[in-house]
């Protein structure tokens, strides 16, 4: 399951940028990003975000969702 950005609660600080040892996480437009193929789901990013805008999300439910990106996020969806 690698992690999911909820987008209505990132600021764009990149801490989880910096902090991310796969280099899995890219901030776009002030919103934290994160590339699923390079993920290793070791939730470094959760911990160093203090905003609480990472989580881990499962990947079937990824796909339930219809994202196609997993940083995306749908909108009213937390």
């Amino acid at each position: 399951m690698p992690a999911k950005v909820i987008d209505k609660l990132c600021t764009g600080c990149r801490s989880c940028e910096r902090h991310c040892p796969t280099g899995a996480i890219t901030v776009t437009a002030g919103v934290a990003r994160v590339d699923a193929a390079l993920c290793t789901e070791c939730e470094t990013c959760v911990e160093s975000c203090m905003q609480g805008a990472l989580t881990m999300v499962a990947r079937a439910d990824q796909r339930a969702a219809g994202s196609t990106e997993a940083g995306s996020t749908e909108a009213g969806n937390s």
